[in-house]
């Protein structure tokens, strides 16, 4: 399913005449807030990304991140976060010197804990996001944008107990896009 769908969405892409492919790095603050545990997470998150589209209408990314994780939430050690998204843009070309734009996504993750059963746990998230590209030329823009990020972590097992996170996360970030 998720296969065709990802198929119609490119090739609609593709069919566009302004269509080009793009590498970025973005870096922004990462706060994590769980709904089922007092604690939150704040730190760094790091960003790299390939996308094809076109900026001024629609395009489709794929990003790898990389969070420090701070908190020890899961177990004593917890090590960074990494995490894979997928995410369809819809920006809006103003014929202003900002393209705004929205995202929305799915996104699996890692994040690596010491514990005696495990030593990582998996997460799933879905993606929402906002911001604008500020075009510098034609081939360079920045992008500035504040994410929202549902995730669901799997279940293990700590100290005789079944345990289940859920988070909110925040993104505000920052970055450059190369597009060829």
């Amino acid at each position: 399913m998720y296969k065709i769908l990802l198929l119609t969405i490119t090739l609609s892409i593709s069919l566009y005449g302004d269509a080009k492919k793009y590498i970025g790095a973005s870096f922004g603050t990462y706060t994590e807030k769980f709904t089922n545990k007092n604690n939150t997470d704040k730190t760094s998150l790091t960003t790299l990304k390939v996308g094809y589209g076109d900026h001024k209408a629609y395009s489709i990314e794929l990003s790898l991140q990389k969070t420090t994780n701070n908190s020890n939430i899961f177990s004593k050690l917890d090590k960074n976060k990494y995490m894979f998204n997928v995410e369809l843009i819809k920006a809006f070309d103003l014929d202003t010197f900002i393209i705004p734009f929205f995202k929305i996504g799915f996104g699996t993750g890692r994040v690596s804990i010491k514990d005696i059963n495990k030593d990582s746990l998996y997460s799933g998230s879905f993606n929402l996001a906002a911001g604008s590209y500020i075009p510098l030329n034609n081939s360079l823009d920045i992008e500035i944008g504040v994410n929202y990020r549902y995730i669901s972590y799997e279940k293990f097992e700590k100290e005789n107990q079944i345990m289940s996170y859920k988070s909110n996360a925040t993104i505000f970030y920052t970055g450059l896009n190369f597009r060829f």
